[in-house]
């Protein structure tokens, strides 16, 4: 049973900025998979080797599902800590960590969120780039996004949580 109180922080300038820059990545994403989405072939790239080759190809509907399940993700986490849906915090909770945990746990939540979006954007650029013969792999873009914005602040925000709850 969750005992923590309810809390109603304000968000700062930089969650501010988070939220922002989300739904900017978000429009862009749909945009751009609108706008060049009558120019597709029939047949779009739908998976990537390790090499970041395409090795297998599907319908350009196939396309749509990226902002799809953006949307649907940032919806679903925009709600998380819009709501203050329960957070599992690490240790003791108290009084004086809780406003402080609770503000790490939202804004993890949205740099995860954000993270998301920008690797889908840059899936989405980089397939609509090889479907209409720009490239031939997604080459080195991918991993260094999944890395910096999903990667790295999911290890930095463990890590501060564990601090917090000493």
């Amino acid at each position: 049973m969750n005992t923590n109180p309810r809390l109603q922080l304000k968000p700062s300038s930089l969650d501010q900025l988070l939220e922002t820059t989300a739904w900017i990545t978000l429009v862009s994403l749909w945009a751009i998979t609108l706008y060049h989405y009558s120019n597709l072939p029939d047949s779009i790239p739908t998976h990537y080797n390790l090499e970041g080759r395409p090795d297998s190809y599907g319908r350009k509907a196939t396309l749509l599902l990226l902002p799809i399940i953006g949307t649907a993700i940032s919806a679903i986490f925009t709600l998380l800590h819009k709501y203050e849906i329960v957070f599992l915090l690490p240790g003791k909770v108290t009084k004086d960590s809780n406003p402080k945990q609770h503000a790490l746990a939202t804004r993890s939540l949205r740099i995860f969120k954000l993270g998301i979006l920008i690797n889908f954007l840059v899936i989405t650029w980089n397939t609509i780039s090889i479907a209409t013969g720009q490239t031939n792999g997604i080459g080195w873009w991918l991993p260094v996004s999944a890395i910096c914005f999903m990667v790295l602040p999911t290890a930095y925000f463990i890590v501060r949580a564990v601090q917090l709850s000493k």
